[in-house]
C-alpha cells in the first residue's frame, strides 16, 4: 500500500507517462507545460504531508490521473474533432480550459474546466449527428454580435442550442474549505453537503436567467427571438448539493416553462416565505445576497419582459455531469421544438462519453 509521498511521487509519474504516449502536438499533453509538472514535483517533496492532502491540483492533473489512457484518447478525439470545426480565431481559445492558469482563483479554474469539458461533449456530439447540418458558435439572428454554441439544422430548421453548467455554489466552496482545514487535523473529517431547498431552485433560475438576459439586461440576451433555443444544462461538479432530479429542480423548470405566472400587471410584495419565481425575481433584481442589481422603479418597468423572455426557451435538456436525465419542452414559446426534433436531440446526447466516467 502507498504511504506518504509515494503516493503522490506515483500519481505525478502516472500522468507524465499518461502524456508520454500522446503525440507531441496533443491538446491534453500541450496543456501542462514541464514546468508546471516539475513544480508539482518540487511541491511534493518541500511541502508536508497534511498540506499536500488537501491543497489545489489543477484540474487537468487530476482528470489525467484518474483517467484509463484509452479514455483520454478518446477526449483527444473528441476536442480535436471540435477544435477543427472551429474558426480560426477562436481555435485556440475552444481549448484554453485545458491550460494552466494559476492566476485565476482555484473555484474559477475548476468551474471553467468543467464547463469546457461539458462544451466538447455538446459540440462534439453535434458534429457527428448523421441527420443534422452542424454550424459552431453561430450568429445570432436579432441578438448583436452575440453567437450561440451550435445551430443545429434538422428538416430544414435551424435550431440554436446553448451549453452552460451549474457548479459549485460559494457555500458548497466555504463548505470544501473548512473540511480541508478539518482535514489537516483529522485525515477522516467529513463534512455533510447539504442547503436549502429553495436555494438550489435559485441557482438553476439564476443560471436561465443569466442566457435569458445577462445581468438582467434585455439586451444581452443569448437566445434569438426568431428561431427555437434549447438550453443544455449540467449539474457539474462533486462537492455540491445540486441535483437535476431533485423536487426543487422540477418544481423550479416546470415554473420556468409555464405560462401561468397570475397576472403579471398586478405584483404585491413578495413575501419572505415565498419562493415562486415572480418572487425570486424580485428580490434577486432589487436586493439578494446584499446586491442590489437594478433601483426598485427600473426593476418594475423590466419586470413583465423579464418574465416574458422565457418564451424564447423552446426546450431544456438536464445532465449530471455529461449524462442526459430529464428533458422538458416548453409548450408556450414562441417557437416549440416538434416531437420528432425533441426525439432527436435527446438521441444525441442519450449516452455519455467513455472519458466522463471519473467525474
Amino acid at each position: 500500500m502507498e504511504t506518504g509521498r509515494d503516493y503522490f511521487r506515483n500519481k505525478i509519474q502516472d500522468v507524465q507517462r499518461k502524456f508520454a504516449e500522446l503525440p507531441r502536438c496533443s491538446n491534453i499533453r500541450s496543456a501542462l507545460s514541464g514546468g508546471v509538472m516539475d513544480k508539482l514535483s518540487s511541491d511534493v517533496e518541500s511541502q508536508d504531508l497534511a498540506h499536500l492532502r488537501v491543497r489545489s491540483y489543477h484540474p487537468l492533473f487530476l482528470f489525467v490521473s484518474e483517467l484509463d489512457l484509452s479514455h483520454i484518447r478518446d477526449l483527444e478525439t473528441d476536442i480535436a474533432l471540435v477544435v477543427s470545426q472551429t474558426s480560426c480565431n477562436k481555435r485556440r481559445d475552444m481549448a484554453s480550459f485545458l491550460r494552466e492558469a494559476e492566476e485565476k482563483e482555484q473555484r474559477e479554474l475548476n468551474r471553467q474546466f468543467r464547463a469546457g469539458l461539458f462544451e466538447i461533449f455538446v459540440k462534439s456530439r453535434l458534429l457527428r449527428a448523421e441527420d443534422g447540418r452542424v454550424v459552431l458558435d453561430a450568429p445570432l439572428p436579432g441578438c448583436g454580435k452575440r453567437n450561440a454554441d451550435a445551430k443545429l439544422t434538422i428538416g430544414g430548421r435551424d435550431l440554436y442550442l446553448e451549453a452552460t453548467i451549474l457548479s459549485e455554489s460559494e457555500g458548497d466552496q466555504g463548505r470544501l474549505r473548512s473540511l480541508c482545514e478539518a482535514m489537516k487535523a483529522d485525515p477522516f473529517a467529513c463534512q455533510a453537503w447539504w442547503t436549502s431547498p429553495s436555494r438550489e431552485a435559485d441557482r438553476l433560475r439564476r443560471t436561465v436567467y443569466e442566457k435569458l438576459a445577462r445581468k438582467l439586461s434585455l439586451e444581452k440576451s443569448q437566445l434569438t427571438d426568431a428561431h427555437p433555443n434549447v438550453l443544455l444544462i449540467s449539474f457539474f461538479g462533486r462537492y455540491t448539493s445540486a441535483s437535476p432530479d431533485s423536487p426543487e429542480t422540477t418544481s423550479a423548470l416546470a415554473e420556468l416553462l409555464s405560462d401561468e405566472l397570475g397576472n403579471l400587471e398586478q405584483e404585491p410584495a413578495p413575501q419572505p416565505e415565498d419562493t415562486s419565481l415572480g418572487a425570486w425575481l424580485h428580490r434577486y433584481a432589487t436586493c439578494q445576497d446584499g446586491r442590489v442589481r437594478l433601483a426598485e422603479a427600473e426593476y418594475r418597468r423590466r419586470r413583465i419582459p423579464l418574465l416574458n423572455l422565457r418564451k424564447r426557451i423552446s426546450a431544456i435538456l438536464l445532465f449530471k455531469d455529461c449524462e442526459l436525465t430529464r428533458s422538458m419542452v416548453n409548450n408556450s414559446a414562441n417557437h416549440r421544438v416538434t416531437d420528432s426534433e425533441m426525439a432527436r436531440l435527446e438521441d444525441m446526447f442519450s449516452t455519455a462519453p467513455s472519458w466522463s466516467a471519473s467525474l
